[in-house]
């Protein structure tokens, strides 16, 4: 077994008795500026430019395209990439709705994403050696996000982008696509996880043109 594998196994196993607030404490979040809240659990927020590690998983359910991802994208962060170097794990961890693969029934295309560490960059960065994992610099952008606890199931995230739509419809804000974001491991007891459905909403020239 290759030495990155067994610091993904320390390091989660680490991660699995902290609570939230201790995973805030020593883990790098994407950071944001809250635009407005639109109630206690809602933000509008705008997220600057951010370098992420994704994959795109084949899958058929929220799950299996999770656990899929996760392997991949960990094994690059520890280790598995053109300099056996290994990167820290941020916060949140991203996934988006999945498209129509075309490949079979109920299949879905997801794609899941780890952003980087603010220290990298594009020149600094390893480069993957899986095929699979590609790095990209998304764009800045507007979202809107409900948060909410939980084991953050499919069909909580259903629930809560539904909740999150019917909202922004309200406030006649345009709604574009969902991702989910993950803050906590597995292992955290639900109660004291963070979950949040994230949908991008129309991009105005300033941060105040979205109220």
């Amino acid at each position: 077994m290759r030495s990155w594998n067994r610091d993904a196994m320390r390091i989660l196993a680490i991660l699995s008795g902290l609570t939230t607030a201790n995973i805030s404490m020593a883990t790098e979040q994407v950071p944001y500026q809250v635009i407005e809240s639109l109630r206690e659990d809602i933000e509008l927020r705008r997220y600057q430019p951010v370098l992420v590690a994704q994959t795109d998983i084949v899958a058929g359910s929220f799950r299996e395209a999770s656990d899929i991802g996760f392997r991949r994208l960990a094994g690059f962060i520890f280790g598995d990439n053109s300099g056996e170097q290994k990167i820290a794990m941020t916060a949140p961890v991203i996934m988006e709705s999945p498209m129509a693969s075309g490949q079979s029934s109920g299949n879905g295309i997801w794609r899941m994403a780890f952003a980087m560490p603010s220290e990298w960059s594009l020149d600094s960065l390893p480069t993957p050696r899986r095929t699979d994992v590609l790095i990209r610099e998304l764009p800045a952008r507007n979202v809107a996000a409900l948060r909410f606890s939980g084991r953050g199931s499919d069909a909580q995230f259903a629930e809560a982008e539904a909740q999150l739509r019917q909202v922004l419809d309200l406030k006649s804000i345009e709604a574009g696509d969902a991702s989910t974001a993950r803050y906590n491991a597995p292992w955290v007891p639900p109660f004291l996880r963070r979950n949040e459905v994230l949908i991008e909403i129309q991009s105005p020239s300033g941060p105040r043109d979205v109220r």
